[in-house]
């Protein structure tokens, strides 16, 4: 009986490593990390001083994507960078 399952088996390992070189070949697709930024943070990556990119925050509302966190806002990287 085991002589008749280790062809089957064989078989079924070859076709499991042809699955994964192909799923190789095609790529797996990026997934993008949501980055979130903390105030200084955001004005390093705006190149803006704190008074600007505080008025640049209040013109923007609604685009730029910010959450509170504890007692601190942050702000969706992605979304400053929309114009």
């Amino acid at each position: 009986m085991h002589a008749d399952v280790l062809p089957v088996l064989q078989e079924i390992l070859l076709t499991l490593v042809e699955i994964k070189l192909a799923i190789r070949e095609f790529g797996t697709p990026v997934v993008q990390q949501e980055e979130w930024l903390t105030a200084q943070q955001a004005m390093e990556f705006l190149y803006m001083e704190k008074r600007t990119f505080y008025r640049r925050r209040s013109e923007e509302q609604g685009k730029w994507v910010m959450k509170r966190v504890g007692k601190k806002w942050v702000y969706l990287k992605s979304s400053l960078c929309e114009k």
